[in-house]
């Protein structure tokens, strides 16, 4: 089992490498376990956007499928955004 300071390693690790998909499915995994074995992890981004005040509160792996599902739903019915989206990344 990891411990609690190899996944903030890798997560630190994660963020440090060129943004793709891999690269952001690895942080998510690497987010997914350190809040599973260890916690919520507080992350340096803060809002007080509606979105967060209800993301913050909810199990990871569910709000990333909500988020693939949103994604998946743009590409349908705006693919410029989707790109746009997926380039930023």
């Amino acid at each position: 089992m990891p411990t609690k300071e190899d996944l903030l390693q890798a997560i630190e690790a994660c963020k440090l490498e060129e943004s793709s998909v891999q690269s952001c499915n690895k942080l998510a995994i690497f987010y997914y376990l350190y809040d599973r074995l260890y916690g919520k992890l507080n992350t340096e981004y803060d809002s007080d956007s509606e979105f967060m005040r209800i993301a913050k509160n909810m199990d990871l792996s569910e709000l990333m499928a909500k988020i693939d599902e949103l994604v998946e739903t743009i590409r349908v019915l705006d693919h410029k955004l989707y790109e746009s989206f997926m380039s930023n990344l």
